[in-house]
């Protein structure tokens, strides 16, 4: 009977879907092609296999750095240790929602003894909601990761890792003085991949790189091809080590064509023979076609008692900004220029506190500062919702934060994020577009063997719209719920309650989020 009244629970939400309509939001356009392979430990290899709980049901987590420009609208969620046991090799996700509609996922990975292959499909489609508002996507991914056994005389377990990825994505710029205009680009990704870190004495990674970006719209094409090498020797008391990256950025607009270079080099050593302190230090040297850098850094490390440490850097550092990563921050970019910010962090200090019991509970706290030059920002201040570009130099970064992440059967998984930042340029001006205080909350708790709930909230305040620090957006306030029914051992069911407030939360000015959306779906697992 609870079946049956929890599936009528499911089929009325789809059902609301398809009669119900509001308004919507352009969501987050965040599109990643980065692979993440495992390094084989002493045991056997196990492979990375499809788990019980779902890709859709967990969402990933946000760097305490400079957070993204444009926000999704459900809560960032945390993925918790999920046991081999409940791996699978299959899964197919749909669902469809009063704005979200359709939405699917097909996900396949077979292992092979030292072989692993994997295949993702996906789609989704936002309705429109406000006048215009639109979003759609599509995309296919597909990985081969080999392994050199562990016991191998020749490189035991390196790993070896081949991948390649395709997305398209269209979008209205529903904010602006013409709302219709439509945004079309696509997205391809080549990547191949040599890395070990089972060999005592020697690790060493290397990895190549091709993307090409292409926004229709303004007939911009950009190629990136990126290849990087590290190596450590490692001593008992020490290691050296150094590392080597090379970008070339070819940019192809109308009749414009540009082409740039960027290089970096770094040397360092590790020592470990101070008690409980380890320390690092070495230089890295950066240049483009038309800047170059030259700076050391040096990294503390100290335990201070069994599960806490303390640690300190100082790290100055250079960040070659290309064309698809401003586009993926801010996609209502205006093409007012071709090529990519050379950001020149010139003075970079961090510090914290860490605390750990095994996997159940780790816990810190951290400042940085930061002085950089080059330092980017967005503005809509020719045309309403389309955005150019601007940099400053000299501009001030304080920030501050903590993080607690418990893991346990009883109380649950929770995850909680909170931080300050103050980002200012050399008038005193708060930089446009970064809130002052960001919080993310996830709750995760497996009720029963059959019933899984998630709980998200997303919190942001004090983001300015402007230079002369007149106009402020509104407080962003989003939380999210999730519950998730086993049926079967191979079928969940699942309904999705987004921004349960209906706020009108806004990242740009007349670019509102989705208000509340009611998503339903299932999902088969083989």
């Amino acid at each position: 009977m609870k079946r049956i009244i929890f599936l009528l629970l499911i089929f009325s939400a789809a059902l609301m879907a398809q009669e119900e309509q509001k308004s919507i939001e352009l969501p987050d356009f965040v599109i990643t092609g980065s692979q993440s392979i495992q390094i084989p430990k002493a045991e056997k290899v196990k492979p990375e296999l499809i788990p019980i709980i779902s890709k859709d049901f967990l969402l990933p987590n946000y760097s305490p750095e400079l957070m993204p420009l444009l926000i999704e609208s459900v809560p960032v969620r945390h993925i918790p240790g999920i046991s081999a046991d409940d791996y699978y090799i299959g899964r197919l996700n749909v669902g469809l929602g009063l704005y979200t509609y359709p939405i699917g996922e097909l996900n396949l990975s077979a292992p092979f003894d030292n072989y692993l292959f994997g295949l993702d499909i996906w789609g989704k489609n936002i309705k429109e909601y406000t006048d215009y508002a639109y979003f759609n996507t599509s995309g296919v991914s597909l990985k081969n990761d080999f392994f050199v056994s562990p016991n191998s005389d020749f490189l035991p377990g390196t790993s070896v890792g081949l991948g390649g990825l395709y997305e398209r994505f269209s979008y209205r710029y529903f904010g602006a003085a013409t709302p219709d205009s439509l945004s079309e680009n696509d997205l391809m990704n080549f990547n191949f991949s040599v890395r070990n870190k089972f060999i005592r004495k020697f690790n060493f990674d290397f990895d190549f790189n091709g993307r090409q970006f292409r926004h229709n719209n303004f007939d911009l094409n950009e190629k990136l091809f990126s290849g990087k090498a590290e190596m450590s020797v490692n001593f008992s008391l020490f290691s050296l080590g150094g590392g080597a990256s090379i970008k070339r950025q070819m940019t192809d607009h109308t009749n414009i064509n540009f082409r740039e270079n960027f290089y970096s080099f770094t040397g360092f050593i590790k020592l470990y023979s101070l008690s409980d302190l380890i320390v690092t230090g070495g230089i890295t040297y950066s240049s483009d076609e038309d800047n170059s850098s030259l700076y050391p850094f040096v990294a503390l490390n100290y335990k201070i008692d069994e599960g806490l440490s303390a640690y300190a850097e100082y790290k100055p550092r250079v960040e070659f900004i290309d064309l698809y990563s401003l586009y993926k921050q801010n996609p209502y970019l205006k093409n007012n220029f071709i090529g990519n910010i050379f950001l020149k962090n010139k003075s970079a200090f961090k510090a914290g506190i860490n605390y750990g019991i095994t996997d159940i509970l780790t816990a810190g706290v951290w400042t940085e500062y930061k002085a950089s030059d080059n330092y980017y920002y967005f503005l809509d201040n020719e045309q309403t919702g389309f955005y150019n570009l601007f940099t400053e130099n000299d501009v001030k970064t304080y920030s501050g934060g903590v993080e607690l992440i418990l893991k346990s059967q009883i109380p649950g998984y929770l995850n909680l994020k909170a931080g300050y930042y103050k980002i200012k340029n050399s008038a005193g001006m708060i930089i446009p577009f970064q809130p002052e205080i960001r919080f993310d909350a996830t709750y995760m708790k497996e009720i029963t063997n059959n019933f899984n709930i998630v709980l998200s909230y997303r919190f942001m305040k004090g983001a300015y719209t402007d230079l002369t620090n007149t106009d402020i957006l509104p407080d962003y306030h989003n939380l999210s719920f999730k519950i998730e029914y086993k049926m079967f051992d191979n079928l969940y069911f699942w309904t999705d309650f987004q921004n349960i407030l209906n706020k009108s939360n806004f990242v740009y000015p007349n670019y509102r989020e989705k208000p509340f959306d009611l998503i339903g779906g299932a999902t088969y697992r083989w």
